[in-house]
């Protein structure tokens, strides 16, 4: 992109605008000098203006540069869209690109050369070039993306999908100048776009091209116009169809090669069918063969299959009449044992199973003392007292009371003091107790101080 980067003007050209008339001196058919109309002028104006509405606010002079780099950008554009895509055809496949090129070349130092009357033009005829610049450079974004993508070129080529087993199988026969790499259908997409949009902005400027041949009389040339506008067109059609034709060749190769490949496989299968016939004679006359050897076979098999059943049968008559008294003595022996298991069960529910449960009762005594007794399976149990706690509405949690004092004054019977200085009026509490029995037993209880 280095040999187009001088092809762009880095800085808008700045005018100082000065008022009176302006005198050119014009070589028509009798090279006859003419002032710039007032119709030149409004051109200007209007030119700044659609610019301005596109988000370019500059002078006039500023205005006609920046669509001088558009022209210049498109260009540009689909230059390098032209050397990427014909960068693997042999050169007689490459004519498009290189067509395409070349004009694009040529254009560009058109554009360089436009007068600001003729770009003025340009501005008024074709007000909006974004659309055209948006579609070039989705088509340099697509030939990128397909060159980084691609070893043998930008595009793809078919897969084989391994190995034939089948003499001589052949090939599509690709031509030596495109080979077999296919454009991708998004390059197809994007040249589409970009033809039809160079075609929408040559149908405008070539509406114009007679009144911009009378009105750029003053220096200007109205045929140089006419030529941008065409050559943006052929070298965008140029491309498109560059890219069409590898993609049409590829297919007709590729077409052909099916062809070719059904009339080995028509072939192929006309040897397969005559193995075929030899293989299913062969297998008829042996398949009769062996059915009557299983006929033989199978009437033996029978036979001995009958007298085994009689002699398994009685067997089974003699086991089943055992196993039935077996089984119908163990049942009794079985309901028993089961009887007696029930009732150690129930004894050890009754006996043990309780005994893990204590059981807490509070009594208050006065606002801050309170007497709790313990007892486990009815008896009173002394506990360990594990905490004793309040609950606060602030947190909505309980938390341990600071400062409490446990008495024991019988056995399972506990005198305790709550000293609540911080938490006012706190009326929920919570005891928790461990009672050490071979395995540890819990109990908790939770009672307001009211």
């Amino acid at each position: 992109m280095s040999f187009f980067s001088n092809l762009i003007p880095r800085e808008p050209k700045r005018l100082i605008a000065t008022t009176g008339f302006v005198a050119v001196a014009v070589s028509l058919a009798f090279a006859v000098p003419q002032i710039v109309s007032s119709r030149n002028l409004q051109r200007e104006r209007v030119a700044t203006e659609r610019m301005g509405e596109r988000g370019i606010q500059l002078g006039a002079a500023d205005a006609l540069e920046v669509r001088r780099t558009q022209y210049l950008r498109v260009l540009i554009n689909l230059h390098q869209a032209s050397e990427i895509y014909g960068a693997g055809s042999l050169p007689n496949g490459d004519l498009p690109f290189m067509d395409a090129k070349s004009t694009a070349e040529r254009t560009m130092d058109m554009v360089n050369n436009l007068s600001d009357a003729e770009l003025t033009m340009m501005i008024e005829f074709v007000p909006d070039l974004t659309p055209l610049l948006n579609a070039t450079q989705q088509l340099v974004q697509v030939a990128l993306s397909d060159q980084m993508n691609s070893t043998g070129g930008p595009g793809y080529s078919p897969q084989n999908g391994g190995t034939v087993n089948s003499s001589g199988f052949p090939d599509a026969p690709y031509s030596t100048e495109v080979g077999s790499t296919r454009p991708t259908t998004g390059a197809l997409l994007a040249a589409a776009a970009v033809f039809e949009v160079a075609d929408d902005v040559r149908e405008l400027a070539g509406r114009a091209c007679d009144e911009v041949i009378v009105a750029i009389g003053a220096g200007g040339n109205g045929a140089l116009f006419c030529l941008i506008s065409d050559g943006v067109w052929v070298v965008a059609k140029s491309v498109f169809w560059g890219i069409q034709f590898e993609s049409d060749d590829v297919d007709s190769a590729e077409i052909l090669g099916t062809y070719l490949r059904s009339a080995h496989l028509h072939t192929d299968i006309e040897g397969v069918q005559s193995s075929l016939n030899t293989h299913d004679a062969n297998i008829d006359g042996d398949l009769a063969a062996h059915n009557a050897n299983i006929d033989a076979d199978l009437v033996a098999h029978n036979a001995n299959i009958d007298a085994d059943l009689v002699a398994h049968n009685a067997n089974i008559d003699a086991d089943l009449v055992a196993h039935d008294a077996n089984i119908d003595q163990d049942l009794i022996d079985h309901d028993v044992n089961i009887t007696a298991l029930l009732g150690t069960a129930q004894a050890t529910l009754d006996n043990e199973i309780e005994k893990r449960q204590v059981h807490l009762q509070v009594f208050q005594i006065s606002d801050r003392k309170f007497m709790l007794v313990s007892t486990e399976s009815g008896l009173s149990v002394n506990v360990a007292i594990n905490s004793v706690e309040v609950f606060i509405d602030s947190t909505n949690s309980f938390i341990p009371v600071p400062g409490s004092t446990i008495t024991n004054v019988d056995t399972g019977t506990y005198v305790i003091e709550v000293i609540l200085p911080v938490f006012g009026q706190a009326k929920i509490l919570r005891i928790k107790a461990t009672h050490d029995d071979i395995v540890d037993h819990y109990g908790e209880i939770i009672f307001t101080r009211d």
